[in-house]
């Protein structure tokens, strides 16, 4: 099931099937209009499918963020959105390694950026809780945007780094705030820390 950005409304942007080109999949009705899917294409569709000239294209108005598990489709054990990847690769007759197996998702964790101690002399500690196992970047700029120093770039072993203050090529930077940022596998958080000589 897709959900709309906006619950109360819970609406799309329209497209339909222009010549040549197939519904893919509809839209449904609310249960209490019956449930089934609504096939009238001058009330939209849920994606269109359409011959293309290296193979097909296929537009969804909507991102797979919002393709949801309902609770009768809970139970076939696999997420909604896997299901539709898997529907979508057979159209493609991509060869099967397996089924489809749902990745636990980044942003189910919960991600948390921290130094102390915060103001700082000479060191302070940048913790990155909630990232290791997967792959980033910790990075320390100055207020102007430019990068100072690089703390961390690659898969993550540990979730605690050190600062000391100095830039990549060893030299001491001046007092004042700082902009500590860590991103794993696209989250991205970005704190403050004070230098104070």
């Amino acid at each position: 099931v897709a959900y709309g950005g906006c619950i109360a409304i819970n609406k799309f942007d329209q497209i339909q099937p222009l010549v040549g080109a197939e519904a893919g999949h509809y839209f449904l009705e609310t249960p209490a209009l019956g449930g089934g899917p609504i096939t009238d294409p001058a009330k939209g569709v849920a994606s269109v499918i359409n011959p293309a000239t290296n193979g097909l294209d296929i537009t969804f108005p909507y991102g797979s963020l919002y393709i949801q598990n309902t609770q009768a489709r809970a139970s076939v054990g696999l997420s909604a959105r896997a299901l539709l990847f898997q529907e979508i690769m057979g159209l493609f007759n991509a060869p099967s390694g397996g089924t489809a197996t749902d990745r636990p998702a980044s942003a189910a964790r919960r991600f948390e950026l921290s130094a102390t101690p915060n103001p700082f002399n000479p060191m302070t500690t940048v913790k990155f809780a909630g990232a290791v196992g997967m792959s980033g970047s910790v990075k320390v700029y100055n207020l102007r945007g430019e990068l100072l120093k690089m703390l961390h770039k690659g898969e993550f072993t540990t979730d605690t780094f050190q600062w000391n203050g100095k830039d990549q090529r060893g030299a001491s930077v001046a007092s004042g705030v700082y902009v500590i940022q860590a991103e794993a596998d696209g989250n991205v958080k970005t704190i403050k820390a004070a230098l104070v000589k």
